[in-house]
């Protein structure tokens, strides 16, 4: 199981950088570098089903999901404004701009 990452954990940090390197972070180095920690200690563990919020990454082959309504990542650029049957979509992998990368359930 995993913990949310607080105050204190971003505290911590920043004093290992600096006895680490006698540099200090700026807010948004800091800021980047509590986003990454917090993406590495709340990653699901593995074996677990994801949580409905959750993105699953999707590589291609058919369609994972049939007959669900979900929200669709398209390449880095783009997510599904609206939930819609997972039907309507092209489920192809083919290096494009517009290939699924990633969806998520919604009901």
């Amino acid at each position: 199981m995993t913990r949310p990452l607080t105050e204190d954990d971003l505290l911590e940090f920043k004093r290992l950088v600096r006895w680490l390197t006698g540099v200090t972070l700026t807010q948004m180095d800091a800021a980047k570098e509590l986003e990454d920690l917090r993406a590495r200690y709340t990653a699901p563990a593995p074996g677990l089903p994801p949580a409905p919020d959750e993105w699953i990454p999707w590589s291609g082959g058919e369609n994972p999901v049939p007959g669900k309504t979900v929200t669709v990542r398209l390449g880095e650029c783009y997510v599904s404004p609206v939930p819609l049957p997972s039907d309507v979509w092209k489920w192809q992998h083919l290096d494009l701009p517009d290939d699924i990368v990633a969806y998520r359930v919604v009901e």
